[in-house]
């Protein structure tokens, strides 16, 4: 079964599919575009949705792709209802408001409880997920 991977990533979004002996036979990438909305840096998903389509579409088309999986950076998130989006999807790489950060790194327990060390950023969804309440 020939199989296609998306690997979503902030700088460089692929496709690669893989034959059955697993040498990858094609591949597709894209420069996801970031735009600056309401404060907030978060990615135009709408674009790389289209793009993403479009590279399966044309893996099954051209490979016989029969599955589909896929990949993400850690520190990437979307919140989403039953339909849709219900808030941009931020880019980790920025930093609340200096006052807002300062609220929620009071919030943020020690690595003692969380096992997760105190990061700047949004490197822990915690911050950028408080900072969007």
């Amino acid at each position: 079964m020939k199989v296609a991977v998306l690997d979503f990533g902030k700088t460089n979004s692929k496709l690669f599919v893989f034959g059955q002996d697993g040498r990858i036979i094609d591949e597709r990438r894209t420069q996801p575009k970031w735009v600056r909305q309401g404060g907030f840096s978060v990615l135009d998903e709408a674009a790389l949705h289209h793009w993403a389509l479009s590279a399966v579409a044309d893996a099954v088309d051209g490979h016989g792709v029969e599955g589909v999986m896929v990949s993400g950076h850690g520190c990437t998130f979307a919140l989403v209802d039953e339909a849709a989006l219900t808030h941009p999807i931020l880019d980790y790489e920025q930093e609340p408001p200096a006052e807002i950060a300062a609220r929620i790194d009071r919030r943020i327990p020690d690595f003692s409880e969380t096992f997760s060390p105190r990061l700047p950023l949004g490197f822990n969804y915690g911050r950028h997920m408080l900072w969007l309440q």
